[in-house]
């Protein structure tokens, strides 16, 4: 009589075991497919990230092709709705007889009235040392908030270097309009 009891119990340990097995398998796989999942779409946004880097460089390279400036821009004017973003690139070249240090600096012009100053605007960056010739790109992030008074913002990019005939106090004018 005691024989049969333990069959039951063999029998029911066993299929415990089969069901925790066929668990750990399901868990593993869709662990695996998430992981895959994950992976191709990260890769995928790394590489447009890339070309569009690239395409960047690519149009500030046939700005500076065509212009003897020490600051290219890819437009003077840019149009963003409240509460987006957008990313405006900016590219500087040497065209000094020597190598010097670069940076920049950004100055609100005009604004609607009443506003003087924008915290959706960086104020400048160090470009580091650049020899004759060479270029660097920016790019700028803007983020506008919400609550951002509509209208057009004109700023100036003011040029300061240390290389001799670099174009140091130059400024560019660019226009950045807020929409409701």
């Amino acid at each position: 009589m005691n024989t049969h009891p333990v069959r039951i119990h063999k029998k029911g340990a066993i299929e415990m075991s089969m069901q925790t097995i066929i668990v750990v398998v399901i868990g593993i796989t869709l662990l695996t497919l998430g992981l895959r999942f994950v992976y191709t779409t990260f890769s995928g946004i790394t590489q447009q990230q890339k070309s569009v880097d690239e395409a960047t460089k690519k149009q500030l390279r046939e700005l500076f092709g065509e212009s003897e400036d020490p600051v290219a821009l890819v437009t003077n004017s840019i149009s963003i709705k409240q509460g987006e973003s957008e990313d405006f690139a900016i590219g500087f070249r040497n065209i000094g007889t020597t190598q010097g240090d670069f940076k920049y600096k950004i100055d609100l012009e005009s604004a609607p009235t009443g506003i003087t100053k924008v915290d959706w605007m960086l104020d400048g960056g160090d470009l580091g040392s650049l020899g004759v010739g060479d270029n660097s790109e920016e790019l700028l992030s803007l983020d506008i908030p919400s609550d951002a008074v509509p209208g057009s913002y004109r700023f100036k990019i003011q040029l300061q270097c240390t290389a001799d005939g670099c174009g140091d106090g130059k400024r560019f004018p660019f226009t950045v309009r807020v929409r409701a």
